[in-house]
């Protein structure tokens, strides 16, 4: 199932879903194999299993991961609609990347030593259209390409303002969860009790697990 809402959303579980909300998301018993995107913050009153949880403005679940080895995602402070945008970009950026390739493989030895205007002249007029050509489309790629990539710094610079890049575990976290906040990332590897808050550490190298305290 695939839900997208503009304010909050809320269910006694989901299963194997797809909800983005531009408000919060309350999940009462269970979310399990979902991916759960959200500008506002998630808030799961028992279980998150499997899948991935990114929130906005905060994180908070009672237990996060279960007894299998299926990973457990979860993300806070950052704005799932910017993300999207970067990926967006950054494939718009492989296909120009890819179409200049092509256009090198077509010229040959031309893409890297352009032809002299004599060399030029001197080609038969059918060839010499076909490369006037693929050179004017260089010229076209080359600018969509450094304007693509003055795109994808802003989205970038954008994506880094976080929001509240907080994750508050009530109960228990298991093993093969994954949190990720700011540039920070750690793969748990052991079963840790709760309640605690996990936030980045002020150098951005690694996290901090705290005594818990309120999202906001």
């Amino acid at each position: 199932a695939q839900v997208r809402c503009g304010g909050d959303f809320t269910a006694r579980l989901v299963h194997g879903a797809l909800i983005e909300a531009l408000g919060d998301i309350r999940i009462e018993t269970e979310s399990l194999n979902s991916q759960l995107k959200s500008r506002g913050s998630i808030i799961i009153d028992g279980t998150v299993a499997s899948g991935q949880c990114l929130a906005l403005k905060g994180f908070e679940a009672k237990i996060v991961g279960g007894a299998g080895k299926a990973l457990t995602k979860i993300s806070s402070g950052v704005d799932f609609l910017v993300l999207d945008q970067v990926e967006r970009v950054k494939g718009e950026l492989r296909a120009l990347h890819d179409d200049l390739e092509n256009i090198g493989r077509l010229l040959g030895p031309m893409f890297e030593n352009c032809p002299t205007e004599e060399e030029f002249e001197a080609m038969i007029p059918g060839k010499r259209g076909r490369v006037h050509a693929l050179f004017a489309r260089i010229d076209d790629l080359v600018g969509k390409i450094d304007d693509t990539r003055a795109e994808l710094a802003r989205v970038d610079v954008e994506a880094a303002r976080s929001g509240n890049d907080k994750v508050n575990v009530n109960g228990t976290l298991h093993e093969a969860a994954v949190i990720e906040l700011q540039d920070a990332r750690k793969f748990i590897d052991d079963v840790r009790q709760g309640p605690m808050s996990i936030i980045s550490r002020p150098d951005g190298q690694g996290l901090l697990f705290l005594d818990h305290t309120p999202l906001d």
